[in-house]
């Protein structure tokens, strides 16, 4: 497939930056913060999954493993990687908020953090162990950007390595700045490789509500498919691909795995 043209690549890394900036205006500094509680539920959760999932796929330890966030915005993730054992100079980041890369750099210095778009990334073909994406593609309004980020992900992904997805699965009708990803565009962007998600992240505006009543409660809700929010899985690459010659496998479908 033919990549985005100039023009439209740059109109719609323009819509990403605009929707940053109203958010920064829009919404409290600490909207987001930990201290929130319902912020910590989400957080607790979240983590529990992802390590569960890091663990079944064989990529814990961390610290040998070459790692890139996609959409790395202030490092929160890669910090948190840190403290699970990934070493900071085998992680890599790339964000087009300056303001955000800034502190990222700040917290961690001995990173690879870099100023750019998902669609060109810099950095050589089967690069990274893990290549993560955190909501980074719910903001990408335009299929052709979200296509062209997830090839350069597969291509610098390595061939035994596994991409970590996390991402949006309904609308937000309070901000039309974002668009869902579904399991079938994933499979979609992905072809040719095993695709395993679960549904994970009460839904926001109903855990903001029933947190700061009940835990317990929000726990007992969460179990409940329909009300989860977001999609978290792993994607490998196919493991037919040739990484010494560059040529590629036909694909010949995507292998989805839907986790309740």
């Amino acid at each position: 497939m033919v990549k985005m043209d100039k023009d439209a690549l740059d109109s719609s890394l323009q819509e990403i930056l605009d929707h940053i900036e109203r958010r920064r205006k829009e919404i409290p500094a600490d909207f987001y913060s930990l201290v929130r509680v319902p912020n910590l539920f989400m957080f607790t959760q979240r983590v529990r999954v992802l390590l569960k999932l890091l663990r079944q796929q064989g990529l814990i330890p961390l610290a040998k493993r070459r790692i890139l966030e996609v959409g790395c915005g202030e490092g929160s993730w890669l910090v948190y990687l840190m403290l699970w054992g990934a070493t900071p100079d085998l992680m890599s980041g790339i964000d087009l908020d300056q303001q955000a890369l800034k502190q990222a750099m700040r917290r961690l210095p001995e990173a690879d953090l870099r100023f750019g778009n998902a669609a060109d990334l810099p950095w050589s073909d089967n690069s990274f162990d893990i290549v993560l994406q955190m909501t980074a593609f719910s903001t990408m309004l335009d299929g052709r950007l979200r296509q062209d980020a997830a090839r350069e992900m597969m291509r610098v992904v390595k061939p035994d390595g596994v991409i970590i997805w996390y991402d949006l699965r309904f609308d937000n009708p309070k901000n039309p700045s974002i668009r869902p990803v579904k399991a079938r565009e994933i499979k979609e962007m992905f072809p040719g490789c095993s695709v395993k998600l679960k549904r994970v992240t009460l839904v926001p505006p109903l855990m903001r509500w029933i947190v700061p009543v009940s835990w317990i409660l929000a726990l007992l809700l969460e179990k409940i498919p329909l009300l989860r929010s977001h999609l978290l899985g792993r994607i490998r690459p196919p493991q037919t691909a040739n990484s010494t010659t560059g040529s590629k496998s036909s694909p010949v479908g995507s292998s989805v795995t839907r986790i309740p």
